[in-house]
C-alpha cells in the first residue's frame, strides 16, 4: 500500500469524541496537560468520562470528564466541534447544564469546554475556555509514541475537513 494515502477517507466529529473519551479515560498525563492548558483547577485524579450524556433535558453533551482537584470535584462538559454550525442556543444550554451540575451538588464546579480546530475556535464567541485540534495534536506528537503519531495524523484530517469544507463525491 503506497505510503502517501491516508488512513481514513473522512473523519466525523464521533471519531473525535471518541479519541478523546480514550485520553480523558485513560492517560494521567494528557489529562493533566488537558487541564493545565485552559488554566482549571490542577489536576489531581480522574472520576470518569462519557459520551453522548443527555442531562436535565437541556440537550446532549458531546463529552463528560470528571475530575478531582485535590477534594473538589470538577465537571468538564465538552462541546466538540468541526463541520456544523452550533445549534440555537447551544452555548446557553451548556450553561445551564454547568448550573445544574453545581446545584444538583454533583460537582463543586462546573465548566463548559469547546475543542474544535483553530479555526474554528478563534471565529466563535460563545466559549471562552477552549482547547484547539491543533494543540490537541501537537501534545500527540510530543509523545512521540506511534499510537499518538496516529491519532495526531486523524486531527489533521479534521482540521484540513474544516478547511475545504463539505464536498460530495
Amino acid at each position: 500500500m503506497e505510503h502517501s494515502v491516508i488512513p481514513i477517507e473522512a473523519i466525523r466529529e464521533r471519531d473525535i469524541d471518541l479519541i478523546l473519551l480514550e485520553e480523558l479515560s485513560t492517560d494521567v498525563a494528557f489529562c493533566q496537560w488537558f487541564v493545565q492548558e485552559l488554566n482549571l483547577p490542577s489536576y489531581t485524579k480522574t472520576d470518569g468520562a462519557w459520551i453522548s450524556i443527555s442531562d436535565f433535558g437541556l440537550g446532549e453533551t458531546d463529552i463528560v470528564f470528571s475530575y478531582f482537584s485535590g477534594n473538589k470535584k470538577i465537571v468538564l462538559l465538552i462541546e466538540n466541534k468541526f463541520d456544523a454550525s452550533f445549534k440555537d442556543e447551544q452555548y446557553d444550554r451548556y450553561a445551564k447544564r454547568d448550573k445544574e451540575y453545581k446545584f444538583r451538588e454533583m460537582c463543586d464546579d462546573a465548566y463548559s469546554i469547546l475543542t474544535a480546530p483553530n479555526q474554528y475556535c478563534q471565529n466563535q464567541n460563545d466559549f471562552e475556555s477552549f482547547i484547539s485540534y491543533e494543540a490537541i495534536s501537537q501534545r500527540f506528537i510530543s509523545t512521540g509514541s506511534k499510537r499518538n503519531l496516529f491519532k495526531s495524523q486523524l486531527l489533521t484530517i479534521a482540521i484540513e475537513k474544516l478547511r475545504r469544507g463539505y464536498q460530495p463525491i
